[in-house]
């Protein structure tokens, strides 16, 4: 029987764990204050430095991300005429491929009014609310519909299927007070002091699965 090295085990390995990983994490981070005021923080991991992100990038077309800054940087400059909105920053982190648009809100209904005008939309009472805070509980409506219209009308701009396999969407959400109670279709975990709620799903089977996005958090 012809012998394995020890150094062909550990490229095994190495490969191994590179294709477990994703290459592109999109986060949506939110924390809820005890007056229902907060923050947003809307970040893309590109996988700078990620050996898969490269090797991928000779495969699928990686172009749909050149304009991806400028796009932060003009909601950024819509968001900041908006009434109860604060602290709006676009970042991006050092040469590891994070680009982050952040921003503070003074209550739901400001956070809200904000996310439609900074889509080229007007909030009016008939559309639905994607973020709801309460004394005690907070929820986020489900947009996986409206993400897969997007798709459906974005076409060739969308990013190829193969690369949509290792996008993850991670929704973090962190509330003031301990959670008595999660009503949520897909998985979630809580942090150890029960303040901090995550979600994680692939773009590819949020599309493909039409899994849910909403989650109503009770604190």
């Amino acid at each position: 029987m012809q012998k394995v090295s020890k150094k062909s085990w550990l490229v095994a390995l190495v490969a191994i764990g590179l294709l477990m990983q994703s290459c592109i994490n999109i986060v949506e981070e939110v924390t809820v204050r005890a007056d229902r005021s907060g923050s947003v923080s809307l970040r893309l991991d590109a996988g700078g430095g990620n050996p898969l992100m490269t090797l991928l990038g000779r495969y699928v077309d990686l172009s749909f991300m050149d304009d991806l800054e400028q796009e932060a940087r003009t909601m950024a400059s819509t968001l900041r005429y908006q009434p109860g909105i604060s602290q709006v920053n676009v970042r991006k982190h050092g040469s590891n491929g994070v680009l982050e648009l952040s921003f503070d809100f003074a209550d739901s209904r400001a956070l809200n009014h904000a996310l439609y005008a900074a889509a080229g939309a007007q909030k009016t009472c008939w559309q639905p609310a994607v973020y709801k805070t309460r004394h005690h509980s907070f929820v986020r409506t489900n947009t996986t519909g409206w993400l897969r219209l997007l798709a459906k009308e974005a076409g060739d701009e969308m990013p190829d299927e193969a690369l949509a396999e290792f996008i993850d969407i991670t929704s973090i959400y962190h509330v003031p007070s301990p959670v008595r109670h999660i009503t949520s279709s897909t998985e979630y975990a809580c942090s150890a002091d029960q303040m901090t709620v995550t979600t994680t799903n692939t773009l590819a089977d949020v599309l493909d699965k039409n899994i849910s996005s909403r989650i109503k958090i009770r604190y």
